[in-house]
């Protein structure tokens, strides 16, 4: 299933069930050591009301309203992450293809851990990819849906980020997106101090994300809820 979907011959099994295109100086990641910290944290529920009041339900019924836009075409998740909200959406997927892709082989290692033990099996329909968002290893138009929870407020360069969306999306198929905002309260003064110790990037708020968007060639809703962006493509 995967070499139909990639652009590149470069395919490496570099641990059990997870692969990479990744030239081997290019595999480690800042990020790897840091997955079980990550979990503990940014997947409690009450630190998630509390900062950016959202709860972790509201992340994965984004994601499962996402996967059931095109449910015979394959699905991207781009920076999916250890799936820490989103695996109960992908546990019940049997057929259609998924691939789970982020530049952590920490953060895949866990991903294909939990949702193993939600699962109980890892489907030969899933695949973890290690690959760069900003240079997505995949043909033009070749997801029904493309899903980045989590990731733009980790990196400038979005409208980067967006234009790989972009391109790897088929011409029916959906973009589903959520990022963090520095909108108000107690997390804006929370992601201004992650962005002052350079563990995020420069923090968008709402509007300026808006803006965004609306320079993109796709029209896209953004509907926020405290401090997280729930954005969409339209077309």
């Amino acid at each position: 299933m995967i070499n139909s979907l990639l652009k590149t011959s470069n395919l490496l099994e570099v641990s059990e069930g997870i692969f990479s295109v990744l030239d081997e100086s290019r595999q480690q990641s800042g990020y790897d050591g840091h997955v079980l910290a990550y979990d503990a944290i940014a997947g409690n529920r009450f630190f998630n009301r509390l900062l950016w009041g959202n709860w972790p339900s509201n992340y994965t019924r984004f994601c499962k309203d996402s996967l059931d836009h095109l449910p015979n075409k394959p699905v991207l998740d781009a920076g999916c992450g250890s799936l820490v909200f989103t695996a109960a959406a992908y546990a019940n997927l049997n057929q259609q293809p998924v691939v789970l892709l982020d530049r952590s082989l920490g953060m895949l290692k866990r991903a294909r851990e939990r949702l193993e033990r939600i699962a109980g099996t890892i489907n030969e329909n899933v695949i973890f990819l290690q690959g760069d968002v900003f240079d997505l290893p995949f043909r033009d138009k070749a997801f029904g849906t493309v899903i980045s929870h989590g990731l733009l407020h980790m990196h400038d360069g979005k409208a980067g980020i967006f234009s790989e969306l972009e391109r790897v999306k088929a011409e029916d198929g959906l973009i589903s997106a959520t990022s963090l905002v520095n909108n108000k309260g107690l997390g804006r003064r929370y992601l201004n101090k992650l962005e002052n110790a350079g563990q995020i990037a420069k923090n968008f708020n709402s509007k300026s994300l808006d803006e965004l968007l609306t320079s993109r060639p796709l029209d896209y809703t953004l509907r926020t809820q405290g401090n997280v962006a729930y954005i969409e493509s339209l077309n």
